[in-house]
């Protein structure tokens, strides 16, 4: 378990490994890369090479886009969460251990049918669930490949047999094929090769268009004091999940990163938003809350983030949202490099930490790369004043 140095089962190191991932929401737009928890915890154990792990983290891209890409409603499909982290873990998993054709196909069934999570854990107020929803689905995905490796079998046929899959979130409109992409590149590569997909900011991902090209905007034209209104339209899916009424109100750190008039605001007034952008004491600013109550939010038929805004002397100008650039080599070292300090990492240690796993095809035992990170930072005591409370 990173950063405590605990030892424990394959699932229990995924499940934490991944929550440590998820937990700020500071990790790329999909969050496919928290499947690295339980992909890493299975390589350690094993003492497989750099590349192998590599290799089994390309396969889980893989194997989640394809399963996304047949129409099932791609990555959240009928109300379900995420639930393709599960088989990408396990087919990762499944080719680290050495599992035959048959053992793959039980532990793909072993992953779907018992572990569909519903989406509510992202409606309304959030819990703690909220970060750790695909952590569990890390976690579910290789202990489908442990039980196919001792022999257990699963349910035969999950996706087309009656009550399958299929049965619950429809057919597929496009065919499940590997590799997903037309013009041979892996998964991986069209979600990060050219640098995008990566955040820059630690929030929500439906927040980040408007921190990265609407906030500078306004930043630049106005004073948060000098704001009369906000009319934010939103795309459509954004709106659903991040401007219902409970965002108005936060009142735990979840909402709070999942709030847009939260996001807007704190950024606004602060002019960054980072990793304390969250506590209590500032989602419960009365200044913040001040502007947040003047923000009104309605979705956009165009599927576009359009900003209004108005000044107190009745001025207004309209901010729509712009490509973000991709994000470059030196800015992901620059990222890495701030989250050791906030973390209060050694930083010999960090920079022996970032030169061998940003090497990690080099790495001939990653069980070696892990001990660089099995202990670090200042972590709180995993239990505190609050009982059952994970610190």
């Amino acid at each position: 378990m990173w950063g405590y140095g605990i030892k424990t089962s394959y699932e229990q190191a995924a499940f934490s490994n991944a929550a440590m991932i998820r937990h700020a929401d500071f990790n790329p737009g999909a969050h496919n890369n928290e499947m690295f928890g339980g992909v890493i915890a299975v390589a350690e154990d094993l003492h497989s090479s750099g590349p192998d792990a590599m290799a089994a983290m390309v396969i889980a891209y893989e194997v989640i886009a394809a399963i996304g890409g047949t129409g099932l409603g791609d990555y959240d499909p009928a109300g379900f969460d995420g639930p393709y982290h599960a088989a990408g873990a396990a087919m990762a998993a499944g080719k680290l251990m050495g599992l035959n054709k048959d053992q793959l196909a039980n532990a793909l069934s072993l992953a779907i049918v018992p572990h569909l999570p519903m989406y509510v854990c992202h409606i309304g107020i959030q819990s703690m669930w909220k970060g750790t929803h695909s952590s569990e689905q890390v976690r579910n995905g290789i202990w489908a490949a442990c039980l196919a490796r001792e022999g257990m079998t699963g349910p035969h046929m999950p996706f087309e047999a009656r009550d399958g899959l299929i049965a619950h979130i429809g057919p597929f409109t496009r065919d499940l094929v590997l590799p997903t992409s037309p013009d041979g590149r892996m998964s991986i590569e069209t979600i990060h090769g050219d640098g995008r997909g990566y955040k820059r900011f630690a929030t929500e991902g439906n927040n980040t268009t408007f921190h990265n090209s609407i906030a500078p905007a306004i930043i630049e034209w106005t004073s948060a004091d000098d704001i009369a209104s906000i009319d934010a339209q939103f795309h459509y899916g954004g709106w659903q999940e991040i401007c219902d009424p409970p965002k108005w109100d936060p009142r735990n750190r979840e909402t709070a990163d999942h709030s847009m008039p939260y996001n807007v605001a704190r950024r606004l007034i602060d002019k960054e938003i980072y990793m304390d952008s969250f506590t209590k004491e500032k989602y419960m600013d009365p200044k913040v809350r001040e502007l947040m109550n003047k923000i009104i939010a309605r979705p956009n038929v165009d599927n576009k983030d359009i900003f209004t805004v108005r000044k107190q002397s009745g001025e207004q100008k309209v901010f729509e949202q712009g490509a973000a650039p991709p994000t470059t080599h030196a800015e992901i070292r620059a990222k890495y490099d701030r989250l050791c300090e906030f973390g209060h990492i050694d930083k010999g240690q960090a920079d022996r930490i970032r030169e061998t796993w940003m090497n990690l095809k080099g790495v001939k035992d990653v069980a070696e790369a892990v001990q660089l990170i099995s202990k670090f930072g200042q972590p709180r005591p995993l239990t505190d004043k609050n009982p059952g409370r994970i610190a």
